[in-house]
Order: structure tokens, then sequence, then C-alpha cells
């Protein structure tokens, strides 16, 4: 079985007194959060940074949790299942505006800051609902 692996960033800002979790779309219409492969000789949280800067037009603050997640699925790519893990790393917002580069819309359609219980109706897939299940349980500790 082929492996893929990518990082990626959990954007979280609380309004209101409720934290709210920065999804976006991608082309095929499933949501997730920012995520993409590493460049060469990138390390993990560059590439994570750098994904959700081109994936919302949104500059990382540095406001990065000690604590990564990571999931584990299966996609398909050319008739052939592939094993992706991901790595993500939580970087909590103040204040952060979307603005999807022009150079990214075709990879990403939307990108929307939706509360947990939103985001576990958005999610297509269980590894996203398990990752923001064990964040949101990990920020309320």
């Amino acid at each position: 079985m082929k492996k893929d692996f990518a990082c990626g960033i959990v954007p979280v800002k609380k309004e209101n007194n409720e934290l709210l979790f920065l999804l976006v779309q991608g082309k095929a219409g499933f949501w997730g959060f920012p995520k993409g492969h590493q460049d060469e000789g990138e390390a993990e949280l560059e590439t994570a940074k750098r994904e959700l800067f081109e994936e919302t037009g949104i500059k990382s603050t540095g406001l990065v949790y000690d604590k990564k997640f990571g999931i584990v699925y299966n996609v398909e790519r050319e008739g052939e299942v592939c094993e992706k893990t991901v790595v993500f790393f939580v970087e909590f917002f103040e204040d952060a505006e979307i603005s999807i580069p022009l150079e990214f819309r075709d990879e990403i359609q939307k990108a929307e800051w939706v509360n947990f219980e939103k985001a576990k109706i958005l999610f297509n897939f269980e590894a996203p609902k398990k990752l923001i299940t064990e964040v949101n349980k990990y920020l309320l500790n």
C-alpha cells in the first residue's frame, strides 16, 4: 500500500466564550483543516504554517500549542488505496481575516470559522471528526 504524509494546522479562536475552528472546503467539496505536503527540507511546522497561508490567507501568529495531533486514513488515488498520515498543530488566533489567495482558489472553494458542533456536521469522514473531538477536549481541559 502506498503511503502519503501531510502537515496542517487546526486554527482556533475564541468568540463570545465559544471556541471556533477554521475549516476549508476543497475542490471536491469536502471540509477539513488547512494541510498539505512538505517541500524539500521543510520542517513539519513550517509546512503547516505555509499551507495555512496558502489556503486561507492567514499568517501564523506563532501561538502554537506544544501538543501535536495526528490522523491516519485511507484515500483512493488513481484506483489505488493509499494510507495518508497527517500531523496537525493547533494554533490560536486573536483575530484572523480569511482571504483565500487567488492562485489557490482552484484548490480551496471556501473557508469558514465554525463552532465544534457545526464542524462535526460539515465533516464527511470520521478522521476529522475524531481529530476535532480530541482537539476540543484538549483545549477545554
